[in-house]
């Protein structure tokens, strides 16, 4: 499924966190997926505290961090294809 900024994220399932210094760890026990987040990925996945379009995330990161809307868009669509990839997070189309 292509992601676009009216996808719909949610994550797929509940996931092991843990931070460490700025990176945030994930564990998935059900498939044994173990993934390390840097900053910005961090930031994603606390924006993800429920179902949330791509155009909604955008927005909060581009308010936190000094980067334009496109940049933004593509650099959150890439690390959600890498989320998707692993099975961590569910898409629904708007």
């Amino acid at each position: 499924m292509t992601i676009t900024a009216e996808s719909v994220i949610t994550m797929g399932r509940t996931l092991v966190t843990t931070k460490v210094g700025d990176e945030t760890v994930i564990f998935d026990d059900e498939s044994g997926i173990y993934i390390g987040l840097n900053e910005v990925g961090t930031a994603i996945l606390e924006e993800l505290d429920g179902p949330k379009s791509v155009a909604l995330l955008v927005d909060a990161l581009m308010s936190t961090y000094d980067v334009d809307q496109d940049t933004c868009q593509k650099n959150i669509i890439s690390f959600l294809d890498d989320m998707l990839e692993a099975k961590l997070i569910s898409i629904k189309a708007a």
